[in-house]
């Protein structure tokens, strides 16, 4: 696989998969994940793919629609240049946000960030890399103090806190990891609009946590949490997209990771 292009929450993005012959944008060699808009070029090797629409702040977009993926690496001479290739596969839009306004700085650290992760976990060992993703989450993400990574064991009958910091003790509110999987969505959970606490929240005291579910496609691999002890924790809609941009990308490299 020479690269991966995936849909996040502020658009698509590519990175090279460490190819032989690298990845260009625009004519620039790709080091890290980047951003593709309508009208970029993409040369991955000797060949040149030019992305016609990057655009999901359409708000007519259909997201029951199915999308046709062509990618032809070459021209067969014989063939009819009139006839329409069949799709090598398809895509659909699984959701779509307008963008985020993000300085430069801000654009940079994320790319840095998911640049490191996809390295460390096609780099080292699952359960060497997981503890490096969770500490580096805690760094990126500001008011986060603690975070961990569920797991679902083989069964599908129990998650595993594969990895989680600080490392005395996993953050785990079965509470909020339920209703995490029973949603099947990411949200922003806050303890002052939840009088009613869970004997878990109350012990761990979280204030304010970011949640999500560990998927990708048809596979439920698990749950992303994250906290704040502080009263004065307070997530942001930025925050969320970013955490949702993060457990999407963490959930391909897992998968690909245990093949």
């Amino acid at each position: 696989m020479h690269g991966r292009l995936w849909l996040c929450p502020d658009g698509f993005w590519y990175e090279d998969n460490n190819s032989t012959h690298g990845s260009q944008l625009n004519g620039d060699p790709l080091k890290e994940p980047a951003r593709v808009h309508t009208g970029d070029v993409l040369k991955l090797g000797e060949s040149t793919l030019t992305i016609e629409r990057a655009d999901i702040s359409d708000d007519d977009l259909d997201l029951d629609e199915l999308f046709d993926v062509h990618i032809r690496d070459r021209v067969h001479l014989s063939e009819n240049p009139m006839s329409s290739p069949e799709p090598c596969g398809q895509i659909k839009v699984l959701a779509q946000q307008s963008s985020i306004t993000t300085t430069a700085a801000e654009t940079k650290i994320a790319a840095d960030f998911f640049g490191k992760m996809a390295n460390d976990l096609s780099s080292k060992e699952l359960n060497e890399a997981l503890p490096l993703v969770i500490e580096d989450i805690v760094s990126l993400i500001e008011q986060v103090e603690r975070s961990v990574i569920l797991l679902n064991e083989p069964s599908g009958q129990e998650l595993v806190a594969a990895s989680y910091y600080p490392a005395h003790e996993a953050a785990i509110s079965t509470t909020l990891i339920k209703k995490t999987l029973d949603e099947k969505k990411a949200f922003i959970w806050e303890s002052h609009q939840n009088p009613v606490l869970s004997a878990s929240a109350k012990r761990l005291k979280i204030k304010a946590g970011l949640y999500s579910p560990l998927t990708f496609g048809p596979q439920h691999l698990g749950v992303l949490c994250a906290d704040s002890t502080s009263l004065e924790a307070h997530f942001t809609d930025e925050d969320l997209s970013l955490f949702v941009s993060i457990s999407q990308v963490l959930s391909a490299l897992i998968l690909a990771k245990r093949g």
